[in-house]
């Protein structure tokens, strides 16, 4: 057990392990600020865990947690908004708007904002990077206009500069619980009746719950304008209530902005969510997987909710209608199968579905995602690349928005958006591929999931065995692994179809797989001709001439070259000698036809599906 673990388990410091103790120096006092730092960095409640003995004072915590907070860019603690909302009159819109000013008196980039942070930011603020930069060039123009600032006051122009209450855009699903906040006699005797009536409800509520239900009003039951009024002012804050039987999907990202990511424990959890969150699994079978804490889990999740990052599936359809992200014709279906097959489950086993077929999922590395992004090819294709890179999967019921975008994309034949055409294409027929046979009875799975290698890795190894065998039937790798993703794999995964080791992908693979198709025969023999059924290769040591082009090669015009420890380079038949031989200076070269005179569309064919499984 190490130090944060015994400060998580309340261990106080006459029961810390002796070793422990002989670490800090036998001093009580570098244990109390190890429990406070702790605390803050985790956001922890002050009630029920060790730093209430170390800090006397409540609201004194809660007041140096907003400023780590603030300071080192964490989101707001939503999951604390009864004490800080209450206590300190801190909302969510001025704990940003206190931390933008920070910001921006420092002359910081807006990248040093992390993602979810900044999606906050924007969701509330409307403060995007643009905005930022406008907001930095008007306060810089002032400095420049006032001259110097001794009095170090003139940065309260930033509060005139940035915006005084949340934006108008800000939506509340029918399901949130609206909350009593920070209410003096003054705001009561200027608000109108119909707002006064609302906070006297909600505070009525909150006193004499309603059993079974969340303490609070729900959102559908208040008149939005009102709501909105109320919350833009700070009398009320909502709560995301997501309870340990509920449901997660996510769809693809809007509104997300990729930064940096800040290491915290808060935002690892966060990521480690992403990618294992599935419709079918529960909050409770969740935590399970992940060996975290139901509450921590059921933090997160509420956050994805409120950012818009991921809608809750329940039985009541107008929360999803409301969203307007699910595919309500499905959720409807799935609603109507879970009420009419009543199962039992098989509670023996956790890594069991608790409902319907396991899926396919299908690996990829980032460098699809950046061919997405960086190639211009669609617009509509950044949002799907930027959920399958920070997600770290993109989800079934996302497919077909991604299919219809790839199947509209434009042939390129020049430069390097020719190569990030081919990789899209290669994907889409894949996926095509996939999904006709998911809707084969004979299929053991029921739809494929997108899943970024790196995601994976990212999870505990038992982690990812616990994911993978709940949610999948069958894994494929069209990836190539690196010696770091080959520690992601095991033994006890689902099937697996896909490169087996790293080796896989190297140039002695393919050398090796041409010689057993060829039935051991070298392929460099002037004997093998042009109609065999194999295409030629030949491997050259560094150091190494050629002077002309072998036999097998004749009726070859193009050539894919691969220099070790690089991407292969397709070439034609007169460039070939001089690029290879320049080549061979500093390293080997393996030359494989990519493209023959004869048998033109089916070899050219066959070498793109290679290309794609092995590139």
């Amino acid at each position: 057990m190490n130090l944060d673990e015994c400060i998580a388990g309340n261990i106080t410091w006459s029961s810390l392990p002796k070793w422990l103790r002989s670490q800090l120096q036998d001093d009580p006092k570098e244990y109390d600020h190890h429990v406070i730092t702790y605390s803050l960095q985790n956001q922890l409640r002050y009630d029920g865990n060790l730093v209430q003995q170390v800090l006397r004072r409540e609201k004194k915590y809660y007041e140096r947690l907003i400023g780590y907070s603030q300071q080192h860019h964490l989101l707001y603690p939503y999951h604390l908004q009864d004490k800080i909302v209450r206590g300190l009159c801190v909302t969510s819109f001025v704990y940003y708007r206190d931390m933008l000013v920070q910001v921006v008196r420092a002359e910081r980039s807006y990248d040093c904002l992390p993602n979810f942070t900044a999606a906050d930011c924007l969701r509330l603020l409307g403060i995007g990077r643009n905005q930022y930069i406008e907001v930095m060039n008007t306060y810089k123009n002032f400095l420049t206009t006032a001259g110097p600032d001794d009095g170090n006051t003139l940065y309260e122009i930033l509060y005139d500069i940035l915006p005084q209450q949340p934006v108008d855009t800000i939506t509340f699903e029918p399901w949130y619980i609206v909350r009593i906040g920070s209410v003096s006699l003054d705001d009561m005797e200027k608000a109108s009746d119909g707002e006064r009536e609302l906070v006297d409800r909600i505070i009525d509520l909150e006193q004499y719950p309603i059993p079974d239900r969340p303490s609070g009003v729900e959102a559908k039951d208040v008149d939005p304008l009102i709501l909105k009024r109320l919350f833009q002012r700070g009398l009320v804050y909502i709560d995301v209530p997501v309870n340990d039987t509920d449901r997660i999907c996510v769809p693809t990202l809007e509104g997300f902005v990729m930064n940096r990511v800040n290491g915290d424990n808060r935002e690892n959890l966060l990521y480690k969510i992403f990618v294992s969150a599935d419709e079918n699994t529960t909050i409770m079978e969740l935590a399970d997987c992940l060996q975290i804490e139901v509450a921590l889990v059921s933090q997160a999740a509420s956050l994805f909710c409120r950012l818009g990052f991921a809608y809750k599936l329940s039985d009541d359809l107008s929360s999803i209608k409301a969203n307007g992200r699910a595919n309500v014709d499905r959720a409807e279906s799935d609603m109507n199968t879970e009420k009419n097959n009543a199962t039992t489950h098989d509670m023996d086993s956790s890594i069991n579905t608790s409902r319907g077929t396991k899926k396919l999922a299908l690996i990829f590395d980032s460098t699809v995602t950046a061919y997405l992004m960086m190639g211009n090819l669609s617009a509509g294709l950044k949002p799907h690349a930027v959920t399958m890179f920070e997600v770290g999967k993109l989800c079934d019921d996302s497919l077909e928005a991604f299919l219809t975008e790839l199947d509209n994309l434009t042939s390129i034949d020049e430069g390097e958006a020719k190569l990030y055409f081919e990789h899209a294409t290669n994907l889409r027929e894949a996926l095509h591929f996939l999904r006709a046979q998911a809707a084969l009875l004979e299929t053991d799975f029921s739809g494929i999931d997108l899943v970024r290698g790196g995601s994976l890795l990212n999870l505990e190894p038992q982690t990812r065995v616990r994911i993978l065998k709940k949610n999948y039937s069958l894994v494929v790798s069209i990836s190539p692994l690196t010696y770091e993703d080959r520690q992601a794999f095991s033994a006890f995964w689902p099937a697996h179809i896909g490169p087996p080791s790293p080796e896989a992908n190297s140039p002695w693979f393919r050398l090796f797989v041409t010689y057993l198709a060829n039935g051991g025969s070298s392929l460099s023999n002037p004997s093998i001709h042009a109609d065999s059924s194999v295409l030629p290769v030949m491997m050259l040591s560094r150091g190494a001439r050629i002077s002309r082009l072998p036999n097998c090669f004749l009726d070859c015009s193009r050539f894919l070259i691969t220099v070790w420890g690089h991407d292969p380079v397709e070439l034609s038949a007169s460039a070939l000698l001089s690029s290879v031989n320049d080549v061979l200076l500093s390293s080997p070269v393996l030359i494989q036809v990519s493209f023959l005179i004869f048998f033109a569309v089916k070899v050219h064919i066959l070498s793109s599906i290679l290309s794609f499984g092995f590139h």
